[in-house]
């Protein structure tokens, strides 16, 4: 109902503000007052609880930074190829979501876009990208007093992904943490991997001593398979 949304309104289009509806399956409007909604701002959807599905329209084509944070029950979000950007930590803390589709023509999976996403199992990267950016997967790290440094909100059920040739660059601590992570494929096309891209990845560092998995060409930063016995939760 477009009454559960606080909106922005555009000389020509909507963004949404914020979500205050408490629905377990939300469906966006297409349009609002008129004129197609094209952006899910920032927070919109920050600490909704309640959603466990969330279906988007075909005139949005942008997902802000932190749109979706803490949607700790969304299992299923259905995202249209309209959407040609998605932005900075946007399913961060999304704790539910087993699987996404990303749409087609995205060109970069953005900084700490699938933080905290730990029942995350898989996902298929679209031709398009380029470059999978910084902590994109990655658990961030944390200190206590018992446990010393250690890894929080890890990808920690993430089991595979396809890397595309389309992908040159793969940012630092991209996978960090992602400690079930058992089959990777780098193709040729990557020319860069940032520092501790796979910290604390055991099944990937072990995979990388017995077959080189990283280009020869590619450069590659300090620490990147570093962190075997590192606590991840």
């Amino acid at each position: 109902m477009n009454e559960d949304f606080q909106y922005i309104k555009n000389q020509d289009n909507i963004t949404l503000a914020r979500y205050d509806g408490s629905a377990e399956y939300v469906e966006i409007p297409a349009t609002i007052e008129n004129l197609p909604v094209k952006i899910i701002g920032a927070y919109t959807f920050l600490n909704c609880t309640s959603i466990k599905a969330v279906y988007i329209p075909d005139s949005v084509t942008e997902i802000d930074e932190n749109a979706f944070e803490g949607c700790s029950s969304l299992e299923f979000i259905s995202i249209p190829d309209s959407v040609t950007e998605i932005w900075d930590y946007a399913f961060y803390l999304c704790t539910s979501l087993k699987y996404i589709k990303l749409p087609k023509y995205i060109t970069e999976i953005a900084c700490g876009t699938f933080t905290g996403c730990k029942s995350l199992e898989w996902i298929h990267i679209p031709e398009f990208v380029t470059k999978i950016g910084e902590y994109a997967f990655a658990g961030e790290l944390a200190f206590d007093d018992e446990r010393g440094e250690y890894l929080k909100n890890c990808c920690l059920s993430l089991k595979m992904v396809n890397i595309p040739d389309s992908v040159t660059e793969i940012g630092a601590y991209a996978f960090s943490g992602c400690k079930s992570l058992k089959s990777i494929k780098i193709p040729k096309s990557v020319k860069k991997v940032g520092e501790s891209a796979f910290y604390a990845c055991y099944h990937i560092a072990i995979l990388n001593l017995e077959s080189k998995i990283i280009p020869e060409t590619a450069e590659v930063g300090l620490g990147c398979f570093d962190g075997w016995a590192q606590i991840c939760e």
